[in-house]
Order: structure tokens, then sequence, then C-alpha cells
């Protein structure tokens, strides 16, 4: 398989499972929903209570459906637009680049600053 198969494989792939993530966050919606926690240092916070990011704040919860929002209508075809038109154009290459960038700091961000949740629980069984 050369370079350009490779990358083709890679950012479809990349898409794929975004879309799936993204469409968790979005549509899934399963919890009681809002409650309030009082936390270790007696602060009492609003939890979201609902589908995937039923164990996080409110305020945060609301912030990562924002998010799923923007990769899987925005984000998504700009990686796939920019991966049609890298193949013949300096341009595209660096549409590709940008959303690739986008993705990648995306989801750096949930995997250090979000919880566990229903997603993870079907990654663990395929991580070394």
């Amino acid at each position: 398989m050369n370079k350009e198969n490779t990358v083709t494989v890679m950012v479809i792939l990349i898409a794929l499972i975004s879309a799936v993530a993204a469409g968790f966050g979005i549509f899934y919606d399963s919890g009681s929903g809002v409650y309030e926690y009082e936390s270790i240092r007696g602060q009492i916070v609003e939890i979201y209570g609902k589908g995937l990011y039923r164990h996080m704040s409110a305020d945060v919860a609301i912030q990562g459906i924002a998010q799923d929002y923007v990769t899987l209508f925005i984000g998504i075809p700009v990686l796939l637009l920019g991966l049609y038109h890298a193949k013949g154009s300096v341009r595209g290459k660096f549409v590709l680049s940008g959303a690739l960038g986008y993705f990648w700091v995306t989801y750096l961000l949930y995997t250090a600053m979000s919880m566990y949740n229903i997603l993870t629980f079907l990654i663990l069984p395929f991580s070394p």
C-alpha cells in the first residue's frame, strides 16, 4: 500500500470513528436528568445526568454536546473535502492538515479531560 492510500484509509477511519463518537454524544439520551451533587469540598455541583455526558457537570456536558455537533456537521465534511482535494492541490493538503489537527486536538482534550463513559467500555477490550 502506498503513502497516498494509507492516508486515505486513515482519514476515512478517523471520519467514521468520529461520526460514531459524535453521534453518541448528540443522540444517546439515557439517564434520569439533572441532579445536584455535593463535591468533596462541600460545593453543590449540577450534574447533567443524561446521555454520554451524564456524569459531568451540566456546564461541561453542554460544551461537549456542542463540540459533537461541530465535529459531525463541520469537522467531518471539511476532513473529507480536504482528502478529496489533497490529491492535486496544495490548498487541499492545507485543509486536510488543518482538519486533522482539529481532530487531534479535540480527541486529545476528550482523553485528558473527560470522564469514563459508555464508549470507554466499548474501546477497553481492544486496548493493549
